[in-house]
């Protein structure tokens, strides 16, 4: 059983990549209002910081290896 589809338009390629881009972004800002609200304290922003900027990463490396 083969789970994956080969993605040959760059067009929906790039198109997926940028929605994670904003998701991304997206947890960045309610991280930062919630931490404003002080319903996170510093670690958890340093922990949230540090998991957004590795799916971050990830995802930017794997966009420019399928692009």
């Amino acid at each position: 059983m083969n789970d994956t589809t080969p993605i040959e338009d760059t067009r929906v390629t790039r198109r997926y990549f940028r929605k994670f881009d904003r998701i991304t972004q997206h947890m960045a800002r309610v991280a930062g209002a919630m931490a404003a609200e002080g319903a996170l304290g510093k670690a958890e922003v340093t922990v949230l910081g540090r998991y957004i900027a590795g799916l971050t990463f990830t995802f930017r490396a794997l966009s420019l290896k399928y692009l």
